[in-house]
């Protein structure tokens, strides 16, 4: 999250301040376009003049901060930078869309730019989110490059983004240590998510622990009812551990389009299933129930496995032969692995599938054929006998093609 735009001197900063002190308020929590209950935590940017309501927390911070007794003293140059937050946030509250631009800019500037005090950056931040101050920022919740946000919703999550990539670069652990400290609270699906996030990359043994916290997410029925931007990344978390034991819940969620978990669910298995062929194919035959709401997305599934393998086609021959899968759904599979396709998108862990080259497709697509022609010769799969015959007419037509 790298900007170039100017930030306005901090009189004006300070006069919408104490302009905003005569205003009335209301506090509301808003994540993506859906509204809903808030906590004193979360306060809306934009003051209405109808309802007067002043947050709990006085909103100005001490230069070395409050509220952190096991945090070290902040330094004077901490100290400043802590004020730099207070300020920011002040603009966020009380600014129009203008300064909580110009304000995003020069924060990022501040915590971003090669030239900062990276260490000095942390302990503010730390600082910072330990009063529990925030205010809505005006931008979207927006994965970019690499996991990084390109846009924060709030002033919090903005400071865990960059606290989990400073940390990152210096090899602190200041970030985990705040992860914990949201995940002891049920405030924001999103903090959650960023949390994640920085404990995925800052500690490589945290796998276990990691699928822990999305369970725990995804069976909390506030966000699953309303869930944020941040609570469908997070479901990149499962693909990342190859949480195989979370398919159930998120299969129910595939289940029905009335959930809003549908598509983030949907597009988490098929990653999981494209990064993780075998263990997720694996998984499904030791539990053949799973997924029968939803015998497409099984299909599908079944169909990122590589026919050219041995041990992958064996998984597909064991698919193909039960008894308790409609002929349709293995059909399906079929299809999908003449005509594989991906979900592409930018995920806060895990990175976007290389396409493979044209050599490694054909290899693919001949052992797909070589598999269908052995199947006909065995006369195996024979309530599927039209659709194998095809599936090795087209991989021969595509064979012609190529070699034309």
């Amino acid at each position: 999250m790298k900007t170039n735009t100017s930030f306005l001197c901090l009189a004006t900063v300070l006069a919408l301040s104490i302009t905003a002190i005569s205003l009335k308020g209301r506090l509301t929590s808003k994540a993506g376009n859906d509204a809903q209950p808030t906590n004193a935590h979360q306060i809306q940017a934009v003051i209405t003049p109808d309802v007067q309501q002043v947050p709990e927390r006085d909103s100005a911070i001490s230069a070395k901060g409050r509220n952190n007794s096991d945090l070290p003293p902040l330094t004077d140059s901490e100290a400043r930078i802590l004020q730099r937050l207070q300020e920011g946030c002040d603009a966020m509250r009380y600014g129009d869309a203008i300064l909580r631009k110009q304000t995003l800019d020069e924060l990022d500037r501040l915590l971003a730019d090669e030239n900062r005090d990276a260490r000095g950056s942390i302990a503010a931040i730390r600082a910072f989110l330990r009063t529990g101050a925030d205010a809505e920022t005006g931008e979207p919740f927006t994965v970019g490059e690499q996991g990084t946000l390109a846009t924060a919703n709030t002033m919090r999550v903005f400071l865990m983004d960059h606290l989990g990539s400073l940390c990152r670069e210096t090899g602190r652990s200041d970030a985990l240590d705040a992860a914990h400290e949201v995940f002891g609270r049920k405030d924001s699906a999103d903090e959650w998510a960023i949390s994640l996030r920085n404990m995925a990359w800052l500690d490589n043994n945290s796998g276990d622990y990691l699928r822990q916290r999305l369970s725990e997410m995804l069976t909390y029925e506030p966000w699953v009812q309303q869930p944020t931007t941040g609570m469908m990344e997070a479901f990149d978390i499962a693909v990342h551990t190859t949480a195989t034991d979370l398919i159930p819940v998120m299969g129910e969620f595939a289940s029905t389009t009335e959930s809003p978990l549908n598509q983030a669910s949907s597009v988490a298995l098929d990653r999981l299933a494209e990064r993780h062929p075998a263990e997720t194919a694996s998984w499904l035959l030791n539990q053949p129930g799973a997924l029968d709401a939803t015998p497409q997305v099984r299909a599908d599934l079944f169909a990122k496995l590589d026919p050219a393998d041995a041990a992958q086609r064996q998984l597909i021959e064991s698919y193909l032969g039960r008894n308790d899968i409609s002929v349709e759904e293995r059909a399906k599979c079929l299809d999908s692995l003449a005509a594989p396709g991906s979900f592409v998108s930018q995920s806060l862990l895990t990175q976007p599938q290389t396409p493979p080259t044209a050599e490694r497709e054909a290899l693919r697509l001949a052992g797909l054929r070589d598999t269908c022609e052995k199947w006909l010769e065995d006369g195996r799969f024979s309530d599927l006998k039209s659709q194998i015959t095809e599936i090795v007419a087209r991989t021969t037509a595509n064979k012609s093609e190529s070699a034309d």
